[in-house]
């Protein structure tokens, strides 16, 4: 029997699925569009604590409630290309998904202990295949809805000022600052050499050239401040927020952020410059 449930509203729909439907309809949804907010740690596998992802499993496991996620449907004629679209609660879905993978395991403080899913006995698989989560699917929103839905959606959640940016989505400007200042996962692009990684033999993330990483994407916002710099072609201007938003709301068209992405390369190159030789000294 289908356990999928369907209330509707003006713009969105609420179902509810249980996570073997998830997965089987996982296929059609992009999970991870650029809009989406990154992992919040570099290493699902957690140390004294949880990590993000094992503690979304946990609560999974125990039963708990994991919220809703939010997906919006596409314009999309291609049946071979994503019909469905992640706004928020990427991290329940690529948390769900990856745990199915065998990609960590549950934490050693849980009552499992260290299992993976490929560990659990046939009762516990079922009953984790059997646990419901309910689902908003939004209809056909542009860039800019989607990213207010994100917005609306976390005024009781922490959302750092970055995460707020990132969430415009496919946008010229918010495409220069997230692809420069890391890689953005199914998208053919190169960060700048300054935020060059290595991942250790443990599954850690290491950037050799700064000290600090792009947790809560601090990186980003970093990029987002010379950037808007750039943007106000002017000597160093303070940053604030409310200004960098500004910026993004202005929505530059390619061919100014072309312009300005000259400029902030040439930034960065300096920083650059500026951590090799502190390292060769």
């Amino acid at each position: 029997m289908k356990s999928v449930q369907k209330v509707a509203t003006n713009n969105w729909t609420l179902e509810t699925w249980t996570i073997r439907e998830f997965i089987n309809k996982s296929i059609s949804i992009n999970c991870n569009p650029v809009g989406q907010r990154p992992a919040v740690s570099s290493n699902p596998i957690g140390d004294s604590k949880p990590s993000k992802e094992q503690g979304i499993i946990n609560s999974i496991m125990k039963g708990g409630d994991i919220g809703e996620i939010k997906i919006v449907k596409l314009i999309q004629d291609d049946p071979n290309q994503f019909q469905y679209e992640s706004i928020d609660g990427g991290h329940r879905k690529r948390a769900i998904k990856e745990f199915l993978a065998n990609d960590f395991p549950l934490h050693k403080t849980s009552i499992l202990k260290e299992v993976y899913a490929k560990g659990l006995d046939e009762e516990q698989l079922e009953s984790f295949f059997n646990f419901k989560i309910r689902v908003v699917i939004y209809d056909n929103l542009t860039n800019r809805e989607k990213g207010e839905a994100f917005r609306d959606t976390n005024n009781t959640t922490p959302v750092n000022n970055q995460e707020t940016l990132n969430s415009y989505g496919d946008t010229p400007i918010a495409n220069l600052i997230r692809q420069t200042a890391r890689k953005v996962e199914g998208i053919e692009s190169f960060s700048h050499e300054l935020f060059k990684t290595y991942k250790t033999t443990s599954g850690n993330i290491v950037y050799p050239n700064i000290a600090t990483n792009n947790t809560r994407l601090r990186l980003d916002e970093l990029v987002a401040r010379i950037t808007y710099m750039c943007y106000r072609d002017e000597k160093p201007v303070v940053a604030p927020f409310e200004g960098i938003q500004s910026m993004y709301d202005s929505d530059p068209s390619v061919k100014d952020v072309k312009k300005i992405e000259k400029k902030l390369n040439n930034c960065l190159d300096f920083l650059y410059k500026c951590s090799m030789e502190k390292k060769a000294k």
